[in-house]
């Protein structure tokens, strides 16, 4: 009978059957403790990012919780002033000390208004009534005003014109004017006298002098060449003027003879013009070269 050793396989695949147990129970076991290294590693990993993030978390809970505060304190102590920007704003008035009363200054000098020269006045009203066409041969003016004129015209109703402008000025005397000629190369020879209202007429004149006419010439004549005048005669030192007498003569222009008179007698002095002729300084001509003869008086003192 054949006998078969079968302890020796047993044993055999016993052993390769431990072997194959203990490998695989190995295998499981280095698995199994792999596992547990991950997994250990993955909750740790696990566990710091929660600890960041609720790190990260509380951090910003405080600073808004700080900002909270922060605004809140704000509001608390500027309270008034976020108030006002809801509310109209109420007018800020300053006191103001009441200015002190003004000190009594002295009572001012009654002022007197200066008058021009009379006969300037008139002599400035008849220059500006002479219309075109008319020329003026003689103009005679006096100190209260009063004037006579004698010229001639090219036109009738441009002395009938110079008539109502002078009536409208002051009074009309008197005229002497041809009746109107149907030819149309008529001239016309004519005389005006009146006077001139709203003058200030000094009441008393008294006569100057010679010796203190002097002076006032030579004042003018050394000026002549600037007014556009030029002196023919002069008042001289010891010489006697009669009521009629014309001391000072001159030729120039019209506007010279303003200046003149100007300078001779000045606004609110006491120097005025007592008579004054005016005559083309050529016949012919009007007064844009005239002769001018005057006197002057003084006002009195009395």
């Amino acid at each position: 009978m054949l006998k078969i050793n079968l302890s020796d396989e047993l044993k055999d695949k016993s052993e390769e059957t431990a072997d194959e147990t203990f490998a695989e129970t190995a295998d499981e076991t280095v698995s199994d403790r792999g596992a547990e290294t991950i997994n250990d590693s993955y909750e740790e990993a696990s566990e710091e990012i929660v600890k960041k993030t609720v790190s990260r978390r509380n951090q910003t809970r405080l600073f808004i919780l700080l900002a909270v505060l922060a605004l809140s304190a704000l509001v608390y102590f500027q309270k008034d002033t976020i108030l006002g920007l809801f509310r109209g704003k109420e007018e800020i008035l300053e006191t103001v000390a009441a200015p002190p009363p003004p000190s009594p200054s002295p009572p001012e000098p009654d002022v007197v208004p200066e008058e021009p020269d009379p006969t300037f006045v008139a002599l400035s009203g008849i220059s500006e009534v002479v219309p075109a066409r008319v020329w003026l041969s003689s103009t005679v003016i006096m100190y209260d005003g009063t004037f006579e004129i004698k010229g001639i015209a090219f036109s009738h109703a441009a002395v009938n014109s110079m008539i109502a402008s002078l009536g409208n000025a002051g009074e009309i005397k008197s005229w002497a004017v041809p009746k109107k000629s149907k030819s149309s190369e008529s001239v016309y020879n004519f005389t005006i006298s009146g006077v001139f209202s709203d003058i200030a007429v000094p009441e008393i004149l008294d006569i100057i002098p010679a010796d203190k006419l002097v002076p006032i010439a030579d004042a003018v004549n050394s000026r002549s060449k600037e007014y556009g005048v030029s002196f023919t005669r002069m008042p001289k030192t010891g010489q006697t003027y009669a009521e009629r007498d014309l001391p000072f003569v001159l030729e120039g222009s019209y506007e010279g003879l303003k200046k003149v008179i100007s300078a001779l007698c000045p606004e609110g002095g006491d120097v005025k013009v007592y008579r004054l002729v005016i005559n083309p300084a050529s016949p012919g001509r009007a007064f844009d070269r005239i002769r001018a003869s005057f006197a002057l008086r003084t006002v009195s003192s009395i």
